[in-house]
């Protein structure tokens, strides 16, 4: 009995860790989820900065190689905010956070092609640029707020996920801890009530090997006090007859 008890503890302490481990591993893809979302909002940052340096290029040189550049920017800065959205789709508000980039964005871009439009048809007018560049700043403002928001808003599910899965792990070194303590008493146990009961059985089968000794001997007395018994009945016989 004490040997199945353990059996079935050792079962039911192998399902526990098996779901606690299955528990940790999805706690520790949410982490991984996280830092990919920070890594996706600095990727988009990056493209973006690549597009203003072209710009900037184009229009302080009418180097035609930096238009190609800042197209190439242009579709690295969709590639990333739709992964971006892709990789926050379970999380609403990182959702309307990560629409209302798109939308500065967009601005941005829009903003950027219009200097290089500018620098196209008025190589000289300087006003206008200054003019575009002072209207692009509230919408980098923006979108640096915006960001920051998203940063923040991952770094807190970081925060929250990396605890769950320090206790996950804590949780799962004290049950497979406790769970093997456990099985160790009960095979103990287990080890001493059959080591008792081994000694019973040995001590049983001494007795009956001593009653065996005892009872032959009995027998061997009993036939030869019989045997005594016929010789002087023999001899008493004998005698009256002579």
């Amino acid at each position: 009995m004490t040997f199945a008890s353990a059996v079935v503890l050792l079962f039911l302490s192998g399902l526990a860790t098996y779901l606690t481990i299955v528990r940790l591993l999805e706690s520790q893809k949410w982490v991984v989820h996280s830092h990919e979302v920070q890594a996706a909002l600095g990727n988009a940052d990056s493209m973006a900065l690549d597009a203003g340096r072209a710009r900037s290029g184009y229009t302080l040189t009418g180097n035609a190689d930096f238009l190609g550049k800042f197209e190439t920017a242009v579709l690295h800065i969709n590639q990333a905010l739709q992964h971006l959205r892709d990789l926050t789709k379970d999380n609403p508000a990182q959702q309307i956070l990560c629409t209302r980039l798109e939308a500065l964005t967009a601005s941005r871009v829009a903003l950027l092609r219009e200097s290089i439009e500018l620098k196209k048809s008025g190589p000289q007018d300087e006003q206008g640029q200054a003019e575009i560049s002072r209207r692009g700043l509230p919408i980098a403002a923006d979108i640096t707020s915006t960001m920051q928001q998203m940063r923040e808003e991952e770094q807190r599910l970081l925060d929250v996920r990396a605890r769950v899965s320090n206790h996950l792990f804590v949780l799962a070194v004290v049950v497979l801890m406790i769970t093997f303590i456990l099985a160790l008493i009960l095979f103990s146990v287990h080890y001493r009530l059959l080591t008792a009961e081994l000694d019973a059985r040995e001590q049983a089968e001494h007795s009956v090997r001593e009653s065996e000794k005892s009872l032959r001997t009995l027998t061997g007395r009993l036939l030869q006090l019989q045997d005594e018994e016929r010789r002087r009945f023999s001899r008493e016989l004998h005698d009256s007859l002579g």
